[in-house]
């Protein structure tokens, strides 16, 4: 088996154990992430210094970070989101639409979700970037969608900034198919499910 074939397949494995949990243990993931990053040393270290925090807008089949995000944004926090525009990755402030629930978020390559561009500045090198990802290994690599896409962003981050990946108990393994990103997170946080 090659190593795409490998990787295939444990997609579908992750997929398919994502999908077998039942939703309202989901919406209690979704409480216990958004709590365990607000708790964070460096999330709240980066509130406290009113420094940028950018987060990865995942696809559906991943953990969704919405209940932090829009909470977050109510608490007056600064965050941003990575946008690609072709030649590199800028951060685009995330904000609430008028109704405050919805973000202003458009879906973009491998039906990641992406920030619209407001017409402000982009934001500058976040202090803390938090992403959630198909799955993760312990060492440090990553295993998502679109041959790498959001890896790059990872290898284009200031050294000084902090990693955080969260994910399902389900999503996290020991080895993957695939060598290390060239940034590997700081620290996993794992969703009580």
């Amino acid at each position: 088996m090659t190593i795409a074939q490998e990787k295939r397949e444990l997609r579908r494995e992750m997929l398919k154990a994502r999908a077998a949990i039942p939703a309202e243990q989901c919406e209690r993931a979704k409480s216990n992430i958004a709590a365990q990053l607000f708790s964070d040393a460096d999330v709240k270290s980066a509130i406290e210094e009113k420094k940028p925090i950018a987060v990865y807008l995942s696809m559906p089949e991943e953990l969704s970070l919405d209940e932090f995000i829009v909470e977050a944004l109510r608490k007056g926090v600064r965050l941003a989101a990575p946008r690609w525009n072709g030649e590199r990755y800028s951060f685009v402030p995330l904000c609430l639409m008028p109704d405050g629930v919805e973000l202003n978020v458009v879906t973009g390559h491998f039906h990641v979700r992406e920030p619209v561009a407001l017409g402000e500045e982009d934001l500058v090198q976040p202090a803390v970037v938090i992403l959630p990802g198909l799955a993760f290994s312990k060492n440090g690599a990553r295993l998502g969608f679109g041959g790498g896409y959001y890896d790059r962003l990872l290898a284009e981050l200031p050294n000084e900034a902090s990693t955080i990946a969260v994910a399902y108990p389900c999503q996290v393994v020991q080895d993957l198919p695939t060598e290390p990103h060239d940034r590997s997170f700081k620290k996993l946080l794992i969703a009580s499910i």
